[in-house]
């Protein structure tokens, strides 16, 4: 045995509580800056994802309902996100639901769920998309002859 060996102690294990705290403060670090860069991008891509996407969606505020359509969140919630009152989103729910099939009911009070990621829509119903434009909307009720 050298005498280097003999005198090494043995290594001090980490503070636990320090460890948290440095994971939290950093964590919380991290997630600001997520939602800083995923704001940035929402804002880079959404005149793309608009002009992609007229028929599904007529403004960037239907947009946004959509990406907020998680099947958790209510009318009011995504209203008072978006800047419109609650009967419009309704509507709009409705209107993907029946006439394009791209929200799903999910919640226990009538929320709805976006189906489909925008980058899923881009691809499925998007402008340049190989496959079908986007359907057109059924109508409400049948023509009598």
């Amino acid at each position: 045995m050298t005498t280097r060996q003999a005198s090494a102690s043995p290594a001090k294990p980490p503070d636990i509580a320090a460890v948290v705290h440095l994971m939290r403060t950093q964590g919380a670090q991290y997630a600001e800056a997520a939602g800083r860069a995923e704001a940035l991008l929402r804002i880079l891509v959404q005149p793309l994802l608009l002009a992609h996407l007229p028929d599904l969606f007529k403004n960037a505020k239907q947009l946004r309902a959509y990406e907020l359509s998680d099947g958790v969140r209510s009318t009011r919630d995504i209203a008072s996100a978006v800047g419109v009152d609650q009967k419009t989103i309704s509507d709009w729910w409705r209107s993907w639901r029946d006439d394009y099939e791209i929200v799903q009911k999910a919640g226990p009070r009538g929320q709805f769920k976006a189906c489909y990621s925008t980058l899923d829509l881009m691809v499925r119903f998007g402008a340049d998309a190989q496959a079908e434009p986007a359907p057109a909307p059924r109508a409400k009720h049948p023509k009598k002859p």
